[in-house]
């Protein structure tokens, strides 16, 4: 089942005339779980976890590793903002903290995670 059929099916529209309905949803359908947990999002073609991965306290153990390039995951916030504060504190230009208070300021709802990253549970925030 792809994620456009989920989102026809949910609006009540066929999959073959939905005309992108995904696209009334910028951020996604989020799914809970029996409990009425939070649990994923989907959105487009794509079944994400319902917390925003949050990587910035790790960007520079990542950078040490070689690793050069890092992908935002676009949502319906001000993204320019958003890649600028990444840059500037990849430049270390602003402090962690301040980086992640700018970033909390600008999201909306979800929580953060980095437990994958750490080998916990994915939608855990594990400080450092």
């Amino acid at each position: 089942m792809s994620a456009r059929c989920y989102h026809a099916r949910a609006h009540k529209i066929h999959k073959d005339g939905c005309q992108y309905v995904c696209g009334n949803d910028p951020d996604g359908l989020t799914v809970d779980t029996m409990e009425g947990q939070r649990f994923l999002t989907i959105n487009g073609l794509q079944t994400l976890s319902y917390t925003y991965c949050n990587l910035m306290a790790e960007l520079p153990e990542l950078s040490a590793m070689g690793i050069q390039n890092f992908r935002l995951s676009p949502h319906d916030v001000n993204m320019v903002k958003i890649s600028q504060l990444t840059r500037d504190f990849l430049d270390e230009k602003i402090a962690l903290d301040q980086a992640n208070d700018l970033l909390e300021a600008e999201m909306i709802a979800p929580c953060f995670s980095n437990g994958y990253y750490h080998d916990v549970a994915g939608l855990k925030q594990v400080s450092i």
